[in-house]
Formats: C-alpha cells, sequence, structure tokens
C-alpha cells in the first residue's frame, strides 16, 4: 500500500516552514511521497491579498521542483466552485484505490476541521498528522475529535511552526527582508508577479506618452540600483509609480490633498503640478498596498528632492531626469555617465540644471528644491575636499 502526504493550503505564498514540514512528515512517517494541493477557491479564507490561484500553483512548482519525492497537484485549482477537502480525498481515492492518506495540518487547522465539510469522511479515511503551532497546541483538540469521529491524529515531532504566509505576505508589503523565510524562486516570482500588476494599472492609469515614461524610469532605477547596490526590486516599483498622479489636472491635486490633509506649501498650491509626488505617494500606499516607506519617500520626493535623500531616493530623482525616453535636458550626456560613477554629482548637476532652467523661465522655485541643492552642494564639495588635501600631502 502507498503511502502518501496529502498538504493543501493557500500557500499564498509558500515558505521554508511549509516544506520543512513536509520533510518532517515524509520521513517520520516513511512517506512514498509528499503531495501538494494548492487550492483554488478557498470558502474558508476571504483575506482580500491572498494571491490569485494560478500564481500561487506556480509557486509551489517552483518551491519543490528540486526536492525528491515532493509533487504538486493542480486539482483543485482547475476545479470550479469551491474548494472542499473531502471532494479532493475522494478524487485521489479513485485515481489510487488502495491508497493510505496521511493529511498534513497545523493544529490551528485541526481545531477548524470539525465545522469543515463531511469531516467524518476525512476523519475515517485518512490518518490525520498535526504540526504544532504555538498558539493552537493540538491535545485536547486532538481527544475530541478521536472520541466524536474516532480519528487517527499523529504528532509531527519537532519545534513548532511559527510563521505564516499572511505574516510574511504583510511583511513583504512593508519592505522587510523576508529572503531567508521562502526560496528564493519564490520570491522571484513574487516580485515579478506583482510588477506585472502594477504595471497594468499604471497602463490604465496614465496615457501612452507618461505610461513609456513611467517603464524608461523604472528600467534605469533598477540599472542605478544594480550600479550602487540599492534594492532593485524597490527601484523597479518606485520608478513604475512614481508619477501615479500625474495626469490629474491642477484642481483635482489641491482638492484630493486637502481632502486627504496632505499639507501644502503656498509655492506647492501656486504650482499645483509639484503636488503629484506627495499625493502619487498616498494614493499608491491606498490602492495598492505599498507599504514599503522607502519605496514611498521616493515618490514623495522624486519632483523637489530634499535634503539627505536616501540612495533609493537619489536613484529615482535622477532616473526621473535621464530615463532612455528623455532628450532635451543641456548636460544629458554628462549627467547620465556621471550618474554611474557618482550618484551625488549627478544628483547636485541636476539640481542645479533645474534651478537655472525655472529661473531662466520665470517659474517660481520651490523652497525645498533650494535647500536639496544647498545640502548637496556643501556636501559634495566637502566630499571632494579630503581628496584636495591628500593630494598636496
Amino acid at each position: 500500500m502507498q503511502k502518501i502526504g496529502v498538504f493543501g493550503g493557500t500557500f499564498s505564498p509558500i515558505h521554508n516552514g511549509h516544506l520543512r514540514l513536509a520533510q518532517a512528515a515524509r520521513e517520520h512517517f516513511s512517506l512514498d511521497m509528499v503531495l501538494f494541493i494548492p487550492s483554488g477557491f478557498s470558502y474558508m479564507k476571504v483575506d482580500s491579498d491572498i494571491l490569485d490561484a494560478k500564481t500561487r500553483l506556480s509557486m509551489t512548482r517552483l518551491a519543490i521542483a528540486d526536492i525528491p519525492g515532493f509533487v504538486v497537484s493542480d486539482m483543485e485549482v482547475m476545479r470550479p466552485g469551491p474548494s472542499y477537502t473531502c471532494d479532493t480525498l475522494r478524487e485521489l481515492s479513485k485515481q489510487y484505490p488502495g491508497l493510505q492518506i496521511y493529511y498534513i495540518v497545523g493544529s490551528d487547522t485541526l481545531h477548524a476541521m470539525d465545522a469543515w465539510k463531511e469531516p467524518e469522511y476525512i476523519f475515517e479515511n485518512t490518518v490525520v498528522v498535526v504540526y504544532a503551532r504555538n498558539d493552537a497546541l493540538p491535545g485536547q483538540k486532538s481527544d475530541e475529535l478521536t472520541k466524536k469521529y474516532g480519528a487517527d491524529i499523529r504528532l509531527i515531532p519537532g519545534e513548532p511552526l511559527d510563521i505564516s504566509s499572511h505574516w510574511i505576505r504583510e511583511k513583504y508589503y512593508q519592505g522587510v527582508d523576508i529572503a531567508a523565510l521562502l526560496p528564493q524562486s519564490v520570491l522571484s516570482h513574487m516580485d515579478m508577479e506583482r510588477l506585472g500588476r502594477l504595471r497594468c494599472a499604471v497602463k490604465e492609469q496614465l496615457d501612452g506618452k507618461r505610461y513609456e515614461h513611467s517603464l524608461g524610469v523604472c528600467y534605469m532605477g533598477a540599472a542605478l540600483a544594480m550600479c550602487h547596490g540599492a534594492d532593485i526590486r524597490k527601484a523597479q516599483m518606485a520608478g513604475l509609480l512614481h508619477d501615479w498622479a500625474k495626469a490629474w489636472a491642477a484642481d483635482t491635486l489641491v482638492e484630493k490633498c486637502s481632502d486627504k490633509g496632505i499639507p501644502m506649501r503656498e509655492t506647492e498650491r501656486q504650482n499645483p503640478h509639484l503636488l503629484h509626488a506627495k499625493l502619487g505617494a498616498h494614493i499608491v500606499r491606498e490602492q495598492h498596498n505599498i507599504m514599503d516607506t522607502d519605496i514611498l519617500g521616493a515618490i514623495e520626493s522624486h519632483t523637489t528632492g530634499r535634503p539627505g535623500m536616501t540612495l533609493l531616493e537619489k536613484i529615482i530623482y535622477v532616473a526621473d531626469y535621464i530615463e532612455p525616453g528623455r532628450y532635451k535636458a543641456p548636460r544629458l550626456g554628462v549627467i547620465r555617465e556621471k550618474a554611474f560613477c557618482n550618484l551625488d554629482a549627478a544628483l547636485l548637476m541636476i539640481l542645479e540644471d533645474s534651478l537655472e532652467h525655472l529661473r531662466a523661465s520665470g517659474r517660481a522655485i520651490d523652497p525645498m528644491t533650494v535647500e536639496t541643492y544647498e545640502f548637496y552642494l556643501k556636501s559634495v564639495n566637502l566630499k571632494r575636499e579630503p581628496k584636495k588635501i591628500r593630494g598636496k600631502t
């Protein structure tokens, strides 16, 4: 009789805790294989940020690709309507008569199983193997289900699992480094999937020319991030989203900032186009769950800059000026070259040229731009001074 572990769940995303658990179950119960079954539509979970079923299926396949004895099934993803465990187990029993199923669950799931569809069928036809979460130890519930259904419930030995997919998603959106918690292939897939969704949203939000510019800043931001050791994913996202509110009319920008309690300087009221940066940061946080303060700061500061900018903020400010679609700036070629060897110097040159252009055109100059210029004029000169001193000695 073939013994298989059946491991179902949303896997949004699948993480190293899932993989360690499956391996522990396989070894402890001498399972021939562990079958991962990502859910399709789960009537038990309604979190709005759960990834779509095909994305979760793809990530699960990537995660177990090189692990012997691990297999993925798409039966619940391909099945229309809600996913019920009892239906999945029946389908497996029909496909593989005589199969001995070890159904792998967490202790938190065990506490909810008697509310599932046909729990008696699940307990009569599987050995339920449980791993303990710190906040839901299985002892009393296990005794209750054994008495009620004649369940065969066994513990998987080892340390309790203290991370969840929900927690990982939350930290991911906040910009916390979660690389140690899931396979690199899964994290890369999450990044690409999220970037793809945002790209579609930006394309709907902006006209063709502004959309192409946003793609240019996205790509240039990634190139500068690679050059200067910044987070490439964050640079791509900030570059893609930096002009989210650019298409709105001046009165709309002022009205929305006022409605959302966003403070406005007098120069911003007189020149409302400056408001698209800070309003855009506010909107993408609300609409696209962008909680990463580094990304939001880069979006907010890309028009005027600010003294003491972060590395990502400087990258997006410069990328906005030098992306491939730009061609009018007088020193563009020199600045592009400088950006890859001395980012602060390139930033200062952009500020110099921007201020000169504003003065020549008679347009109002925001004081934040002046403060930023004075800050980097001083800091870039200070960085150069030690080199001159050393050269004389």
